[in-house]
């Protein structure tokens, strides 16, 4: 008779969470905003209460509510309610790495946007100006292979 899968060790999942959140953090998501998605991220429905989230990491309820702020900000969070209560409950979207990605490429493109104002400031054959060209065209290259990248995971999940 087959036994039923056992869900892993509450030890287990803090040390992922926790080393999950220091990637985040690596990646340049705040320490606190990027230590919360990852909690979210490992638990079992994909959303946690603020109280759940603080008893989790062990951490107030200020600093989840400061964290969970920069979340919904740049969209990697969703706020729901509790059915019942007047409770907020943080959740992942649908497609919430397609998301992180989206943000990353609004990001490039506003960067690029700001380049290119600093390059017609400054003049493109200043030094200033040569390096905020090089800072323009490699971010409006990268959003277009963000752009790329989700198109090309799009039809691999259609397969």
């Amino acid at each position: 008779m087959p036994t039923e899968p056992t869900s892993p060790a509450r030890p287990e999942i803090d040390r992922v969470t926790e080393r999950l959140g220091t990637e985040l953090a690596a990646s340049g998501i705040p320490r606190m905003s990027a230590h919360v998605y990852a909690a979210i991220l490992t638990s079992s429905e994909g959303e946690l209460t603020a109280a759940e989230i603080g008893k989790r990491l062990q951490i107030s309820a200020a600093t989840v509510s400061k964290a969970v702020q920069y979340l919904l900000q740049v969209r990697l969070v969703q706020r729901g309610y509790v059915p019942g209560t007047r409770r907020d409950r943080y959740m992942l979207g649908e497609d919430f790495w397609a998301g992180m990605f989206d943000n990353r490429g609004r990001w490039l493109r506003s960067l690029a946007d700001v380049a290119a104002e600093g390059v017609a400031a400054l003049g493109e054959s200043s030094q200033s100006g040569t390096r905020l060209a090089t800072l323009r065209d490699f971010s409006e290259f990268a959003a277009s292979e963000m752009d790329d990248l989700y198109e090309r995971w799009q039809r691999k999940q259609g397969q």
